[in-house]
């Protein structure tokens, strides 16, 4: 690195992420008496998970380590199985996760099995050679509370009041599942859902990166930030604002050797603010990948958040559709809302440290929005929430109904508070927007930043000759025509409106607005590229140069940047369009060919949302504005 950085000029110095004695919890956990696994207090004082607690030191025994509050004892972790029960700010505990085997996990989630088999016997362990407990006959309705694979079944856990029976469900058979019943999901039977273990290959992951350990950097990579460096001081003016920006990490432990790089990312922007002096970071949306059970999802937005607090840097995390984990409420748990990250949740893991809490207005609700203005600069941050839904639920499901129609498709509405399914800014978000955007300073300038796009669709088709097709901005509800009135009533303040979302990059100036959407990070989830290497990491983030007497904005771009492209129909429905990094089983082959029942609803989205040519401009530097 060299001696002086770039950026001498940082506005408002490094930030400060001092350890505060907080723990959050990543599942449901009793408060204890005494650093004691059964001294439970009476009656029995449960937090759920994503509850953000204060101790004042730790405890550790031979099996379990705890944290002293001011109520009790709380267990944080199994020390015989490196099993974290959360996520401790103490810089010295580790965050890496375990390496265990996929076959024989426990996957906390509550469900109910209805039974097509004649009959099923259940047993003391996932095993079939285990004793038999009782046996269900056809027709049986079966509460369960998690999920386990063996090698050849899938096995659902049966609570008692003295224990757990185990009761299979499914049978694997040269890859293709043959289930034993039904899934049942409020009041409907669902044929199939995608099991929990889908997208776990956590014993095949080889690295984990600690999230506590700053960055050392390869020599490969000390020489992409030196170059990268080198192409920002060109430019950087001496009142340029510099701000790093990264977008669908979709960072998953678990699942591929790609979804848990990319917390090395998060590390190299880290790395790179702290090093060559950037002024903010912001991480738009689609963090976290959102397809593990609530506990893995906890522990993973804790490392990455870690991951970033080592930039010394402020930073700001926007809401993805991704990242509340709804969207394996919604697949993989029946639509049932236990497997969602809160709001409060969400709020205690993302945005509780002290950067997050700058921004106006401090609180919004559920929606994590407002400004930040750079110290000493003309410039400013805006940050939107484009998944502004409120927690709801009705009878422990998503509740049903839109509170008002799409711009765009005119669906029936079933997904109404799934975060995973539409797009939403709620009255009071726009409200504040466009009083925050008629009070700005004369000399002010600001750059908007949302996951998805601010754009309404303008056909049923597609969102017109700008971005590809996105079922989101094909469903937008809400005041989005408020918030985009106003950024064209304020376009000689506003810099760029700056999302993601769609794994592409591309670009636009319309309405005398730059609209400009980033790729994703996540090698194995774009559209273009898949898996190319552009530099010492599949990495794709970007360092924007913001130089306000110029008026212009600079974009560098350290790792893989798409190029103009297309992508038709016909290929969509063959191969998909690479974002989603599954590849199906032939079980999964085999169950498209058969024929379903389709219901009104999903005859009417197939109508309405069937996938056009999608066409990118591709990656763009510069933008006057």
């Amino acid at each position: 690195m060299n001696a002086t950085p770039f950026n001498q000029h940082t506005h408002g110095g490094h930030t400060a992420y001092p350890d505060d004695h907080t723990f959050i919890l990543a599942q449901p956990l009793i408060i204890r008496t005494a650093p004691e696994w059964t001294a439970l207090t009476d009656p029995p004082q449960t937090l759920p998970a994503g509850s953000l607690v204060h101790y004042t030191n730790h405890i550790r025994t031979k099996m379990h380590s705890y944290i002293k509050l001011t109520t009790g004892y709380l267990p944080t972790a199994d020390l015989r199985t490196h099993l974290q029960y959360g996520a401790d700010s103490d810089p010295t505990t580790s965050l890496v996760p375990a390496i265990e085997p996929v076959l024989g996990h426990r996957y906390p989630l509550k469900g109910q099995f209805r039974l097509t088999q004649q009959r099923l016997d259940e047993h003391t362990a996932p095993s079939l050679t285990a004793p038999v407990l009782r046996t269900f006959k056809q027709g049986a309705t079966i509460p369960y509370t998690a999920k386990l694979r063996t090698r050849h079944y899938g096995w659902l856990e049966v609570p008692h009041a003295a224990g757990n029976g185990y009761l299979p469900f499914l049978r694997y058979v040269a890859g293709i599942a043959t289930y034993y019943g039904r899934e049942k999901a409020g009041s409907k039977i669902v044929t199939r859902l995608i099991e929990p273990w889908t997208y776990d290959h956590n014993d095949r992951i080889r690295r984990h990166e600690d999230p506590r350990v700053p960055l050392r950097p390869t020599t490969e990579e000390r020489s992409d930030f030196e170059h990268l460096a080198s192409q920002i001081a060109k430019v950087a003016q001496p009142d340029a604002v510099l701000i790093g920006l990264i977008n669908d990490t979709h960072f998953d432990s678990y699942n591929t050797e790609a979804s848990a790089g990319t917390l090395r990312d998060l590390k190299a922007v880290s790395y790179f603010a702290k090093n060559y002096g950037l002024d903010a970071i912001v991480a738009n949306g689609d963090l976290n990948d959102g397809v593990q059970t609530l506990d893995r999802t906890i522990l993973d937005i804790s490392r990455a958040v870690t991951a970033l607090k080592l930039s010394e840097t402020p930073f700001f995390i926007t809401q993805g559709n991704h990242d509340d984990n709804s969207g394996f409420a919604r697949y993989e748990n029946g639509y049932r809302v236990g497997q969602v990250l809160t709001s409060q949740a969400a709020l205690n893991l993302r945005n509780q440290h002290h950067s997050a809490q700058q921004i106006m207005p401090k609180t919004s609700g559920p929606a994590f929005y407002g400004k930040y203005r750079v110290s000493n600069s003309q410039i400013s941050l805006i940050l939107l929430d484009t998944f502004d839904i409120p927690d709801s639920a009705v009878d422990g499901y998503f509740k049903r109904n839109y509170d008002e129609a799409p711009t765009g498709l005119q669906w029936t509405g079933i997904l109404q508070n799934i975060r995973h399914s539409r797009s939403r800014i709620r009255q009071a978000q726009a409200d504040w927007f466009s009083q925050t955007m008629a009070t700005l300073a004369p000399e002010e300038q600001v750059i908007v930043f949302t996951h998805d796009s601010i754009r309404s669709a303008v056909t049923d088709d597609a969102v017109g000759g700008f971005w590809t097709y996105d079922w989101f901005a094909n469903n937008q509800q809400g005041a989005y025509a408020q918030v985009s009135s106003t950024l064209a009533a304020h376009r000689n303040q506003v810099i760029s409106v700056m999302n993601g979302h769609t794994h592409v990059d591309d670009w636009s100036h319309d309405d005398g607005i730059n609209w400009i959407t980033t790729t994703c990070d996540a090698p194995d989830r774009r559209k273009t590229g898949h898996g190319q290497r552009k530099t010492a990491t599949n990495s794709a983030w970007d360092v924007l140069v913001i130089n306000p007497t110029q008026r212009r904005l600079s974009r560098f771009r350290y790792g893989w940047r798409d190029a103009a492209g297309s992508e038709s129909r016909l290929r969509f429905a063959l191969f998909g369009d690479g974002t989603d990094n599954r590849v199906p089983g032939l079980h999964e082959k085999l169950n498209k060919l058969r024929p379903a029942a389709l219901t009104r609803n999903a005859i009417l989205y197939n109508q309405k949302s069937k996938q056009t040519r999608q066409r990118w401009r591709g990656f763009r530097s510069n933008f006057d504005y």
